[in-house]
């Protein structure tokens, strides 16, 4: 085995992306609900320590963002290009927002937090449609998974299938397809290039 070379790190740290996306989202959603309260309240901004933090994790998150874009397995496309694009403008708006606390200018501040928060939004509902597949988040209301006691996708009784003197594609096939397979390798999502 060979010893690791730089670019075997920096593709780690592109791989990185999906699990450092959540803290700048929590950071900065939870920064946008303590200013609320603050407003509301007529209480000072929030600590310097967390927007900072805040516009630390967007930059790193975009930064591994733009290292994971070039892998062979992320084609282009809208979808890609989109959350491309809104991720590195909400990075944009952390850093400015940091920028505007620091120099206290709290208007400008939380424009700028707001700001970064509604691209954050959109920035996520694309990088998810990446993840798994057009219209993921509201299909459950729209096509249910599973039957009416909601015990998930039905997969035929293998003792059933036993009984059957010949399987056949439409019983016994098809339906263990659907239930395990078309998530991830259908219409919507052809993970790793097959779709069935």
């Amino acid at each position: 085995s060979r010893m690791p070379l730089m670019s075997d790190f920096v593709a780690v740290f592109g791989r990185l992306h999906p699990i450092l996306l959540h803290l700048p989202m929590g950071l900065l959603i939870g920064l946008a609900v303590l200013e609320a309260h603050a407003v509301w309240k007529r209480q000072a901004v929030s600590p310097r320590l967390l927007v900072f933090l805040a516009a630390g994790a967007a930059v790193l998150t975009a930064a591994a963002g733009l290292v994971l874009h070039e892998e062979p397995s992320y084609a282009g496309g809208d979808v890609l290009e989109w959350h491309e694009r809104l991720g590195i403008a909400t990075a944009v708006a952390s850093c400015l927002a940091a920028f505007f606390h620091w120099r206290g200018a709290v208007k400008n501040y939380r424009f700028s937090l707001l700001a970064a928060v509604l691209v954050l939004l959109p920035a996520g509902h694309f990088g998810g449609t990446m993840t798994h597949g057009e219209g993921f988040l509201l299909e459950p209301l729209e096509e249910g998974f599973g039957d009416q006691n909601g015990k998930g996708p039905s997969v035929p009784d293998p003792q059933l299938a036993e009984a059957a003197p010949i399987a056949n594609y439409t019983d016994h096939i098809a339906p263990i397809l659907k239930a395990r397979c078309v998530n991830c390798h259908g219409q919507r999502k052809q993970k790793g290039g097959l779709r069935l």
